[in-house]
């Protein structure tokens, strides 16, 4: 006996499915072809789901990063004398690279028309950034791999700013 046919997950499939069902009556169609099952959108809401959680993913990552910097700083830079100074360099470049990459981030925003693949590649990379971030055991890597995480942010920014935009 497999897993899928096995009596408990029958059972609590049996109790899932009509609540599912339920939530997203109208939102989801499914549609069976030949070969493969897919998923059409009939509104945004998985969408802005997504979105909103990019969002908050963004700012919790941000929130989580400014308060333990200085913790970071003194045990992986060295001197507590240099301390707020490259916590200062540090915050500067997150802000300075920013405001280099947003722009840039929504000019291929609007030229794309597919904003589904920047939107993901950007989720993807902020996942690799903010790992390389805090596995970082010197300031310059630090550094580099601060201003790589507004790389992703700024996508993420304006490509959730569109969608939301072209849903409402």
């Amino acid at each position: 006996m497999n897993k899928w046919t096995h009596p408990r997950f029958i059972s609590f499939a049996r109790f899932l499915i009509p609540p599912l069902r339920r939530l997203f009556q109208g939102r989801l169609q499914l549609t069976c072809s030949s070969h493969d099952l897919t998923f059409k959108m009939a509104s945004g809401f998985l969408i802005l789901t997504a979105i909103s959680i990019a969002f908050f993913s963004e700012a919790f990552i941000y929130g989580i990063a400014v308060p333990i910097l200085p913790f970071m700083l003194r045990e992986r830079a060295g001197s507590p004398d240099d301390l707020q100074w490259y916590c200062s360099l540090l915050l500067t470049a997150y802000s300075a690279a920013s405001l280099v990459f947003a722009p840039l981030a929504g000019f291929v925003t609007d030229k794309i028309a597919l904003r589904r693949v920047p939107f993901l590649a950007a989720l993807l990379l902020m996942l690799i950034s903010v790992a390389l971030f805090f596995s970082a055991q010197s300031i310059w890597p630090l550094f580099l791999t601060r201003c790589l995480v507004t790389v992703p942010v700024s996508v993420l920014t304006c490509t959730g700013q569109v969608y939301t935009k072209t849903l409402i």
